[in-house]
């Protein structure tokens, strides 16, 4: 590969006052940058779709804890813990939507692309911006049930 960029690089137009887009070394060029940018992409798509899954997997393993321990209580169960249960299902909630508005958002990122030429641009959408918010609201809301459950034990 990097002989063929260095033969590129031999018959390109490098020394001439204007490059070709046709430019074998121009074109290799271009490759790259759009490898980087796939390779960047991906990484951020990670690292939000590990969020999204714990934020719905802390709100989720918490609300069963309760509705568990409800259970074994029969009639006895204290209020603030069915509070605290409701709030973690709405930090579930939360995730959810967190996860549909981050497939909108990815969405649009691929019509994007397609009509611009399949190149990839970032940009900064209502979609992407409300799937972020939905995901410190659902943190917000496990810190919350956490809170309110543990009111018997602070008393």
């Amino acid at each position: 590969m990097i002989t063929n960029l260095e033969n590129s690089k031999k018959n390109s137009t490098v020394g001439f006052k204007k490059l070709s887009r046709d430019d074998p070394y121009w074109k290799e060029q271009e490759r790259l940058e759009a490898e980087k940018l796939l390779i960047v992409w991906k990484s951020v798509m990670e690292f939000s779709q590990n969020a999204i899954r714990s934020v719905i997997l802390a709100n989720g393993a918490a609300a069963t804890a309760i509705l568990t321990y409800a259970k074994e209580q029969n009639a006895q169960f204290p209020r603030h813990l069915a509070i605290a249960a409701l709030v973690f299902a709405l930090g579930v909630t939360f995730g959810v939507l967190s996860s549909a508005f981050a497939y909108l958002s990815q969405y649009d990122v691929i019509v994007r692309a397609i009509e611009n030429n399949n190149r990839l641009q970032l940009f900064r959408g209502p979609k992407r911006t409300a799937g972020i918010m939905l995901v410190f609201a659902g943190l917000a809301m496990f810190v919350f049930g956490v809170a309110v459950a543990t009111l018997d034990i602070i008393r």
